[in-house]
């Protein structure tokens, strides 16, 4: 089934993404291309949205900080495998995996899907 929009709720994201660009217009990620910021949240709800199903406005209010620590979690470890902070050696990437993995089996039980992602991800650990 391919989910539809109404005119207000698409107005809503809308609204969030340009309030979220204008707040972080001058912000760089640590990568080597020090990537606008406003992709780090972009991506957020990317996943939540495509990749952890999340459709009901009843579960994302009761379980939002859980879901959004998911998604973090796993663009996190996107970002650091695919373009890494500059200065971060091995051995800090490795540590923020595991660090990671242990605020994610906090977190068991919230959305299958994205644990199942962070878990490929992890096992990726450089």
């Amino acid at each position: 089934m391919t989910p539809t929009w109404s005119e207000s709720g698409l107005s809503l994201v809308i609204r969030a993404v340009a309030f979220s660009a204008r707040k972080h217009t001058n912000q760089r990620r640590k990568d080597v291309e020090a990537s606008p910021y406003i992709n780090h949240p972009i991506a957020l709800a990317d996943v939540l949205w495509n990749e952890g199903d999340i459709r009901d406005a009843g579960v994302i209010a009761a379980e939002s900080a859980k879901l959004v620590k998911l998604a973090d979690k796993i663009c996190n470890l996107r970002d650091i495998l695919a373009s890494p902070p500059t200065d971060w050696a091995i051995e800090r990437k490795r540590e923020y995996f595991d660090w990671a993995k242990k605020v994610i089996d906090q977190l068991r039980g919230t959305n299958t899907k994205l644990e199942r992602r962070f878990d490929q991800l992890y096992r990726q650990r450089p």
